[in-house]
């Protein structure tokens, strides 16, 4: 590594330190702070449209926005031909399995959850563009208040007939990414109440909204402490959607939909009755260099990215840790 890499991964594991030991209370004034800061070195290009500030304004109070129709059928069968044949590991993540490359039907028979390496998501035809494509970028960059990094892509399979569900993604919990991010989940199977809904909590992204029904809605606060609210990964059924209950909403849809989610709120994902395979993007601040442990040998060659982003500083950083532009 050169001195300068060093001193990047150095600061990043700094940030990656603070996120694990600040306290809820502070995650939004670090958030902000992070973001002042990444405008002031990359500023923006422009005032978001009416329409993204109308759009960015739903996703803050609600934590989710439906993004409709991104992929055509077509696209989506590209890319499941474009998996086809690539190694699959068992978990939601190759780092959360035992690391075996398999195929998905192997993997089906051993786990709740199969996925692939990131230089075979990377190659996959449609999403780098998709991550990239300017009126999500403006949004997520209106959302996070600052030029978006894009430190995560992913695409994952749910598998049926499981004894127990896989906490990591099917009971609620919230993702410790960063201190300010959004989620772009991209439907590849069709999405279907009875068949793998996604179930998100609306509002349970910002502690104030948190905070105010645990008061008006928790009787007992010594046998459930608030803290328990924001600092546990998952939660067993009976937990929060007595809490929550009226802010449960599913999200379904058919294969190329997508919607994006601040997956600080709380989220899951329903055992499917067939084989589910989700793609995400995920923006944030910072390099989170432990948020999923997906790309430990660093950004993909330049190759990766050629004629599918835009050779422009913005998205030469916006996709830094993904692709070395």
């Amino acid at each position: 590594m050169t001195p300068s890499q060093i001193e990047a991964a150095r600061l990043a594991l700094l940030l990656n330190r603070v996120q694990q030991n600040v306290g809820w209370q502070n995650r939004p004034a670090l958030a902000e702070s992070l973001a002042a800061l990444t405008r002031e070195l990359m500023p923006s290009e422009g005032q978001p449209s009416p329409e993204t500030r109308e759009r960015v304004e739903r996703l803050k109070r609600d934590g989710l926005y439906r993004l409709g129709q991104l992929l055509t059928q077509e696209q989506v069968a590209e890319i499941h031909a474009h998996l086809r044949g690539k190694p699959c590991f068992t978990g939601h993540v190759p780092a959360q399995g035992d690391r075996v490359p398999r195929t998905p039907e192997e993997c089906a028979r051993l786990a709740n959850c199969g996925s692939y390496q990131r230089e075979d998501v990377l190659g996959a035809p449609h999403l780098l563009e998709l991550a990239n494509r300017p009126e999500l970028l403006e949004l997520a960059e209106a959302y996070l208040g600052c030029t978006p990094t894009i430190y995560s892509v992913n695409f994952f399979w749910s598998f049926p007939e499981r004894d127990a569900k896989y906490p990591q993604t099917q009971l609620y919990h919230r993702d410790f990414d960063d201190f300010r991010f959004c989620t772009l989940f991209l439907f590849l199977t069709d999405i279907k109440m009875s068949d793998g809904a996604h179930y998100f909590m609306r509002g349970t992204h910002r502690k104030e909204f948190v905070e105010q029904a645990y008061n008006e809605r928790v009787a007992d606060k010594s046998a459930f402490p608030v803290d328990r609210l924001f600092m546990l990964a998952s939660y067993q059924e009976r937990d929060v959607p007595a809490l929550f209950g009226p802010e449960v909403e599913p999200v379904i849809g058919p294969a190329g939909h997508g919607v994006l989610e601040d997956t600080y709120g709380l989220h899951k994902g329903d055992v499917p009755k067939t084989p589910r395979l989700l793609g995400w993007v995920r923006y944030g601040l910072y390099n989170n260099v432990t948020a999923y442990n997906d790309h430990p040998a660093g950004p993909a060659p330049r190759e990766a990215g050629q004629g599918r982003i835009p050779d422009t500083p913005r998205h030469r950083f916006i996709n830094r840790l993904l692709v070395d532009l």
